[in-house]
């Protein structure tokens, strides 16, 4: 039995199922930066964007800035994919729906 089903609830994504739902991806160096971008797109039409830089030109490599571009673009499929499972959990009454707000949006604390 795989571990990550040991610990987490049968129904919370894997890796294996999110890059299941990628139906392209491309990817961007922008010219004269350390900067390359991973554009996903999801089966569902949904784009998702990771972002990947590197401090030293002579240190920049292509098809590393691709996959730590790819890596932070499925990282927030993931955060999406888990706000979605704590709203269909959330709608079967299954987890707290919200916490009480003692503050108001943007106020920080003294």
């Amino acid at each position: 039995m795989n571990f990550l089903r040991q610990v987490m609830r049968p129904d919370a994504p894997l890796p294996a199922a999110v890059n299941s739902q990628i139906a392209n991806e491309q990817y961007h160096s922008f010219p004269g930066t350390n900067t390359t971008i991973c554009l996903l797109k999801m089966r569902n039409g949904c784009t998702v964007i990771g972002v990947a830089n590197c401090v030293y030109d002579a240190d920049f490599d292509i098809d590393i800035g691709q996959a730590s571009a790819r890596e932070d673009a499925v990282r927030k499929v993931f955060e999406l994919e888990a706000y979605m499972l704590h709203e269909k959990l959330a709608q079967r009454g299954e987890v707290q729906q919200g916490l009480p707000v003692t503050k108001e949006p943007g106020e920080l604390e003294a």
